[in-house]
């Protein structure tokens, strides 16, 4: 076996290492023909307005150092506020002189719920801004620079953050040169910075606060509360307000789960001035808040109507629910249907309310013989009954009418019904004989003389007599017969 030579194996060796790392400069060479030094994107708040640096070293940074976007949370805004927009962005370029181009560069944002899926991004042109002062080594603008370098700009896109409804969003970036390793004209080249393909993402979150109250639940107490919703949950605030002028705060408030704030232990008042303030952003919620005491309506057990003349219930001092107060009229009058008004005593919250009591009018039995009867001895009499014509029931007393004695007949109603006692009374006239002043007999001669039959007797009774007219050649007897409607009883004339 030949003997191999270690010099020249040193050497192929050496010749070997020093092409490797030729074709390595090379390759990454020609990989570095163009691209992005530094890229940040402006963002305006409650802040700053300024840029927040997305990538680049220390020397290349646009924006201020401790402005960084990535992982960034820019904290809660209000809706429609205006307080957080991305106006634009700016990325420094590289590029060899001599041998490539840089021709157009872009920015890609897209915002999404961080709940939500993320959707497509929207471009915006970054146009040339300005190339490196060769002689000076800086931009125009500012900063360092080596020949080749160029910034690209757009600081007008005024895009309001604040316009998304109420949730916790994602701002995601990344960027785009166009160019060319090879040509100093092309533009057939895409460079992306999109942070090693995670691209650049920030935090914010859109809140929409709203009020609502709940009013103390005892007379001058502090059980009242204040709620502000549409917060973003688990967030500190400085709040402060007014209550009746007094200004109350600033003061910490942490919101709960639900993203509210709960002011408690408030009296009735009128609450407002509300002002919010967090991540250095102040929000205005221009409305009031009156919380008021509970009304108390004072209830009464309900009186029942009673009839006119009964004995008047007492009108109660204090209500059911406890109010004390005062009656006016004070007295319910018992003859009559009338209204009664309660006034609560200060300090009680109490509601004046007005009770009607009834008072039913006392009804008189009617009979249809009336209230009076005129009779002669003997004459007709009615039946009492146990039920007068308009409906009321009772007992006589006495029960019967006696068609001999005058007398009153008492009608008592039943029990439970509204109605008067009534009366029925009775006259009972005596039969009177009707007289004549030729007596009652006479005796004469035939031929004799005779008295004329009047139709009134000498004690007033009229009436007709038969026969009408006394014979004096034969004996007979006459019969005086009283008209109706008198208390007489027929008489004879022999």
């Amino acid at each position: 076996m030949k003997a191999t030579n270690p010099i020249k194996m040193k050497t192929t060796n050496r010749i070997f290492l020093t092409g490797i790392i030729f074709l390595l400069f090379y390759c990454n060479a020609t990989q570095a023909q163009f691209g992005t030094k530094a890229s940040a994107i402006w963002i305006t708040d409650c802040n700053q307005s300024n840029f927040f640096n997305t990538s680049g070293n220390v020397a290349d940074l646009i924006g201020p150092a401790g402005n960084v976007f990535d992982n960034n949370n820019f904290g809660a805004h209000t809706q429609n506020s205006g307080t957080l927009v991305l106006r634009g962005a700016q990325v420094k370029t590289f590029k060899n002189p001599a041998s490539s181009n840089v021709c157009s560069a872009r920015m890609f944002y897209r915002i999404y719920l961080q709940s939500g899926a993320p959707g497509a991004f929207t471009s915006v042109d970054l146009p040339f801004l300005e190339n490196c002062n060769i002689g000076t080594g800086t931009f125009p603008s500012g900063g360092p620079c080596v020949d080749g370098d160029q910034k690209w700009e757009r600081l007008s896109s005024n895009i309001n953050l604040t316009s998304r409804p109420p949730g916790s969003y994602v701002l995601e970036v990344y960027y785009e040169a166009s160019g060319s390793q090879t040509s100093t004209s092309l533009c057939n080249e895409i460079v992306t910075e999109n942070n090693g393909g995670s691209n650049f993402k920030a935090f914010f979150s859109i809140q929409s606060p709203n009020l609502s109250s709940t009013n103390p639940s005892s007379c001058f107490g502090n059980e009242g509360s204040i709620t502000i919703g549409g917060l973003v949950p688990g967030a500190t605030y400085q709040l402060s307000y007014m209550d009746d002028g007094v200004n109350v705060g600033p003061l910490p408030f942490t919101t709960n789960a639900s993203g509210q704030i709960i002011i408690t232990g408030l009296n009735k008042g009128f609450y407002t001035s509300f002002i919010l303030a967090i991540n250095g952003c102040t929000t205005n919620l221009f409305t009031g808040i009156i919380l008021s005491d509970p009304i108390f309506v004072p209830t009464f057990t309900s009186i029942p109507p009673f009839c006119a003349g009964t004995p008047a219930p007492l009108l109660p001092p204090v209500s059911n629910n406890g109010i004390t107060g005062t009656w006016s009229p004070a007295v319910i009058n018992n003859l009559a249907t009338g209204n009664y008004t309660f006034t609560p005593d200060a300090n009680q919250c109490g509601f004046p309310i007005t009770i009607t009591v009834t008072v039913i009018p006392r009804t008189t039995p009617t009979f249809p013989f009336g209230t009076s009867l005129v009779i002669c001895t003997n004459g007709t009499v009615p039946v009492l009954p146990n039920t007068s014509t308009n409906g009321i029931t009772g007992t006589w007393s006495p029960a019967v009418v006696d068609n001999q004695n005058s007398g009153v007949y008492t009608f008592t109603p039943n029990a439970g019904q509204c109605a008067n006692p009534a009366t029925f009374t009775v006259t009972v006239n005596p039969n009177i004989t009707p007289t004549f002043s030729f007596g009652s007999t006479l005796t004469i001669c035939a031929g004799g003389s005779v008295p004329a039959l009047p139709n009134t007797s000498s004690n007033g009774i009229t009436g007709t007599w038969s026969p009408p007219v006394v014979d004096n050649q034969n004996s007979g007897t006459y019969t005086f017969t009283p008209n109706a409607g008198q208390c007489a009883v027929p008489t004879t004339f022999m």
